[in-house]
Formats: structure tokens, C-alpha cells, sequence
């Protein structure tokens, strides 16, 4: 005879984690279950439920392929059912944050370009700037004091410069 179902009417047993008695679905009647049977039955279960809390994707289908083993037991039809549901939740989320890290890609890349071509505009405006300067340098029509504050500007860039780089390096460093 089926362990599982009612030796009287046939009916199905309703078998409980941890428990040593099993209900009949048609006619109430209950059932001693085998001690072996509710220690390895519940030794499943709690590989299951320890599976289940690692939260992953991989520990839900652990849980799944061992709560399988006794899915003639209502409870674990229902954590099974539930493994699938975080299996599902866990990948929307995935997908989710997959989405999001290519459109943050994708404006990160719109933004680059923008820096790129605003950074050769500046250089081409410097670099016209520059020539502007050395020829009108070369025919003399420059200014003593145009000169000065070009060479001042110019060493006050440099200064900045190094003393970032001075300043870089110590933080580094610590």
C-alpha cells in the first residue's frame, strides 16, 4: 500500500513538516507517519529553507531540486512555488539594473562627446588666440603691458599647475 494515502478510504495523506501523524483528506482520519521518515523528510526541508537564505538565484534552484524530494507535502509545493517567485523577482531585478547601468552608458557616452568637442573648440580657440598673439607680437603692435600680463597669466597657469601636482601627490600618498 501507498505510504500516502489513507489505509481506510484511499484518500490522500496530508503529511506536515515535523510532524508524526498524518490527516486524510476524505475522511479525517489520522495516520502514524515513521520517525525515519518525518527526521529525513524534515532534514530536507531545512536544507531548503537554508538554500532559500542565501538569496540568490542559484540557492532558490538548490531549494527547488531538494524541495522536489518531497513534494508530496503541501509545505514544500509552497516554498517551492515561493523559490520560483524570488527566482522571477531576482531576475526582473537583474534586468532591471542591466537597463539602467546601458542608458547611464549611453548618456555618459552623449556627455564625453560633448566634452570632447567643447574641449577642441577651446584648444582651436586657444591655439588662434596664441597665433593672433605672436603675430601681432612679431609686427610690434603689441603693448608693453599686454606683454606683462600675458607672461603673468602664463606663470600664474604654470604655478597652479605644479602646486596641483604637489598637492596630488601628498594625498596620494597618505
Amino acid at each position: 500500500m501507498d505510504p500516502f494515502t489513507c489505509p481506510i478510504c484511499g484518500g490522500k495523506l496530508n503529511i506536515r513538516i515535523g510532524a508524526d501523524k498524518a490527516e486524510c483528506d476524505s475522511c479525517g482520519r489520522l495516520r502514524e507517519i515513521d520517525a525515519a521518515d518525518v527526521a529525513r523528510y524534515r532534514e530536507i526541508f531545512t536544507g531548503a529553507e537554508r538554500a532559500m537564505r542565501q538569496n540568490t538565484t542559484a540557492g532558490y534552484e538548490d531549494a527547488i531540486r531538494q524541495l522536489q524530494a518531497i513534494a508530496f507535502i503541501g509545505e514544500a509545493r509552497d516554498r517551492s512555488r515561493e523559490c520560483e517567485r524570488r527566482i522571477a523577482e531576482l531576475r526582473a531585478d537583474r534586468l532591471h539594473r542591466q537597463e539602467a547601468n546601458r542608458l547611464a552608458d549611453r548618456r555618459n557616452t552623449r556627455l564625453g562627446v560633448v566634452l570632447l568637442i567643447l574641449t577642441v573648440l577651446l584648444m582651436a580657440a586657444a591655439l588662434a588666440g596664441i597665433v593672433y598673439l605672436v603675430v601681432r607680437f612679431v609686427q610690434g603692435t603689441l603693448s608693453k603691458g599686454t606683454v606683462i600680463t600675458i607672461l603673468a597669466v602664463v606663470l600664474a597657469a604654470i604655478g597652479v599647475s605644479v602646486l596641483g601636482r604637489l598637492f596630488a601627490g601628498r594625498g596620494s600618498d597618505s
